[in-house]
């Protein structure tokens, strides 16, 4: 008996526990990563980070993450995922340990740097298992639709959670939100998960895994400095560290008797379509997160708690929309339902222009809405196209690909949101401090000016270390920069938008399950 007949043999009740056991995984998973976007203003300012650093504490566990979840995926599926569940909750409690502990910003970057690795050995095995104990398409679907939903309600309880906590302990103390829940899920999967590890796995192609992790780290981590570096060291380095690495990765998997990543996968328009689509649709999320996390506290004053507040109608509009685009897949078929999320995203990115130095929430609720209901339309079959294209045997890989695509979107949409909002924060900040006289400009010292360009957190600091008539003018004029850097950054969610609704009509399949039923009568 195969691996994945043996676990579908499994009694009901023991299913259950071991999907209880993956949720709770990809609940703690959503928690971890979201939990520092709310506290990301106190912390910069607490950490005197710069605006690299404030971009690195922003994605650098998406960098760490999207760096190891293909090798991860793979020996998930050689070694058994059990395994590598279990690493990786006991690895992310330290890490969230030692983060809220970190006393400069290079140093948190370095843990939540770990923390990201140790959700990269967890958070494919919650996926790749749900795909193998529910051989099923229909109860497959309905089993992601619920874990889209539970991971959504980790991102959703997150933000609230680190708001109320930094009302009242130090910044530090939202990285041990995770670690109660992560030790609870670590006790629940030793007891209720299977090894899941199937009998004849392919070796695990070693070389091709560190290539994946030199070509995905670089890559990103160049797409953070290059816009804000230039042509300066480090960049150039890493530019020919990138180039190499996605060379020798594409030459390597193409070559291997057993590569990490058969690219000859995407040949397959679903899983292409799909892993397109998830990519796309996570780098407009995360650029307008990121984004949003500095604009509801430093521009509209928002307590933490309150930007928590803020952001959860998105959440909960995923939560509500996930299981709702199962039923629209069955009815409307795959197309017809991501075209639809996709087309309410560009309009809550176009909402998201909107935002201004002086915006009701009702504005930001709109834009929350849309992006919610939409990605909840949208993530779902996406994510079943790409599972539903590869065969049980490589259910990690499957898992790993949407994860990678994910996890990549994230940190790209992070890095390129972040790079165009500081772009064009500081050349407002440039103009308007070379328009000043030169007995004004003699009045600001150097390094106060630095401070001012270096992003919004640090002119906010300037201005409550200098109080007075000058200082609330580099306040309002900080809070424009940042809005127009703002604006500009959600021009890029709309073209993404865009494009990721072509992609959907012209790859993703169009048949109902109405279709399919008509066509195997037909048969």
């Amino acid at each position: 008996m195969s691996h994945s007949a043996s676990i579908a043999a499994v009694d009901p009740g023991k299913r259950k526990m071991m999907l209880v056991a993956l949720l709770l995984g990809a609940f703690v998973t959503m928690l971890n990563t979201a939990v520092a976007s709310v506290a990301l203003p106190t912390i910069a300012a607490a950490l005197d980070a710069t605006g690299t650093q404030i971009h690195f504490i922003a994605d650098g566990f998406s960098i760490a993450l999207t760096a190891f979840v293909l090798i991860s995926g793979a020996v998930g599926d050689a070694y058994g995922r059990k395994r590598l569940f279990i690493g990786g909750l006991a690895l992310m409690m330290p890490a969230a340990i030692m983060a809220s502990r970190s006393t400069s910003a290079n140093e948190l970057i370095l843990w939540l740097m770990a923390s990201g690795v140790a959700t990269a050995l967890l958070f494919p095995t919650t996926l790749s298992s749900i795909s193998e104990i529910y051989p099923d398409k229909a109860e497959r679907a309905r089993a992601v639709a619920l874990w889209a939903g539970t991971a959504s309600a980790g991102a959703a309880v997150a933000p609230i959670v680190s708001g109320w906590m930094l009302e009242r302990y130090p910044w530090g103390s939202v990285f041990l939100v995770s670690v109660p829940l992560a030790l609870i899920t670590l006790v629940v999967g030793i007891f209720a998960l299977d090894p899941m590890k199937h009998a004849n796995p392919a070796p695990v192609d070693w070389l091709g895994g560190v290539l994946s992790v030199v070509a995905f780290a670089s890559l990103l981590t160049l797409v953070i400095l290059a816009p804000v570096e230039g042509w300066e060291p480090p960049v150039p380095t890493l530019a020919v560290i990138a180039a190499i690495s996605v060379i020798g990765f594409i030459v390597r998997q193409l070559r291997a008797a057993h590569p990490l990543l058969d690219l000859r996968v995407f040949t397959q328009k679903p899983l292409t379509g799909g892993a397109l689509i998830i990519m796309i649709l996570f780098a407009v999320l995360s650029g307008l997160m990121y984004l949003s996390a500095q604009y509801t506290q430093s521009v509209l004053g928002y307590s933490t708690l309150k930007a928590g507040f803020a952001t959860l109608p998105l959440t909960v509009a995923v939560f509500i929309a996930s299981p709702v685009s199962a039923g629209m897949v069955q009815r409307l078929g795959a197309r017809r339902t991501v075209v639809l999320g996709s087309a309410l995203v560009v309009l809550g990115a176009i909402s998201s222009r909107w935002w201004s130095a002086h915006s009701p929430y009702l504005l930001l609720l709109l834009t929350f809405v849309l992006f919610g209901v939409g990605l909840g339309l949208a993530m779902t079959p996406s994510t079943s196209a790409i599972l539903d294209t590869l065969p049980s045997e490589q259910a990690g890989i499957a898992s790993a690909i949407n994860d990678v695509t994910r996890d990549f979107g994230e940190a790209f949409g992070i890095a390129i949101n972040g790079a165009v909002a500081a772009v064009v924060y500081t050349t407002i900040i440039d103009d308007a401090y070379g328009g000043l006289t030169p007995e004004q400009r003699a009045t600001v010292p150097d390094t106060i000016y630095r401070e001012i360009r270096s992003s919004l957190s640090g002119a906010l600091s300037a201005a409550k270390a200098h109080p007075g008539p000058e200082a609330d003018t580099v306040v309002a004029l900080a809070r424009d920069a940042f809005v127009s850097g703002q604006a500009k950054a959600a021009a890029i969610g709309v073209v993404l938008g865009l494009v990721c609704l072509v992609v959907a009509y012209f790859l993703l399949p169009d048949k109902t399950a109405r279709d399919a039923v008509v066509a195997h009568e037909g048969a």
